[in-house]
Formats: C-alpha cells, structure tokens, sequence
C-alpha cells in the first residue's frame, strides 16, 4: 500500500514538471495567441466593473473572462505568466482527471499514460496551444463532468446532478 502511494505521487511529480517544462515557453511570452489580448483587456475591465458583452466583446464563453478577472484580481492587471501558470495548473488538473477514467476503466497503467498523454497533447503541435485560450480552461469541466457522469451510473445516481452542474 505505501508503494502505490509513493508511485502515485512520482507519477503526479512527473505529470506536474512535464506540464511546466512543455508549458515554459509562454511564461517568457506575454500573449501566446491574438485572443489572449481580448481576454486580458476584458478581464481587466470587468476588475474596473465592467460587464461582459456590454463593456467588451468577444465571441467566446463569458467563464474564460471570469477566469482572467480573478487571476489578476490576486496576481495584478495584466500578469500573462500567471494566466499562463493557470493555464499549465488547469492542464494538470485535467490529465489527473483523464487519468483517473482511463484507470476506472483500463487500469493503473493506462491511466498513468492517459494522463501524460494529456500533458504531451494539449501543449504539442504549435504554440498557441499554450495560450490562455477559452478551451484549456474549459476542458476541466468537461473532463469532471465525464468523470461523474461515470460514477453516477456505476454507484450514485445523485453524481448526475454534479456531472449536470
């Protein structure tokens, strides 16, 4: 039992410095993708107590303008690295959570690569993939609603109502 405790804290280790390792690139670049800049403008004119869609614009989900708001609420107007550093914690946050339906279903191993699958994936290809963009924070509420989902229909009906919310 200590052994999988300690081979399951290695492997958050690993899954956590390999996050910021393929994520250190947008902590020396401000803006990663053009919509980072309508996200941090907005985000700090709801700070000023602006509303969104009448005091900014922007064709995306209002959570993300949330999401910039209280990141700089604690960290300042305008601080990429943190939204940046938000961005790398929701892609952790996510691959634990992919992790952990790929083991309910296949095992302890493939929900060790499913989640490191998951860090490789979303911060490869191209750059942008490491913006502050609406759908990195938007794919944890996704990932959690799957995952009590699952477990509403294999223990608890009342998981609904959190996969729901």
């Amino acid at each position: 039992m200590v052994d999988d405790r300690v081979t399951s804290k290695r492997h958050a280790g690993f899954v956590t410095a390999l996050a910021v390792l393929l994520h250190f690139p947008s902590y020396l670049r401000p803006f990663m993708d053009i919509d980072e800049s309508s996200f941090a403008a907005i985000g700090c004119r709801l700070l000023a107590g602006g509303r969104v869609y009448h005091d900014g614009v922007e064709n995306k989900t209002p959570a993300v303008f949330y999401v910039y708001k209280a990141v700089y609420a604690v960290f300042g107007r305008y601080n990429m690295v943190a939204i940046h550093v938000a961005v790398t914690l929701a892609a952790v946050a996510t691959a634990f959570v992919v992790g952990a339906i790929a083991r309910r279903y296949a095992g302890e191993r493939a929900g060790r690569w499913a989640a490191a699958s998951y860090i490789v994936f979303s911060a490869a290809y191209y750059p942008k993939m490491l913006a502050g963009n609406a759908e990195m924070f938007a794919v944890l509420p996704a990932a959690l609603a799957v995952w009590c989902y699952l477990r509403a229909r294999d223990r608890n009906a009342l998981w609904y109502l959190a996969a729901g919310a």
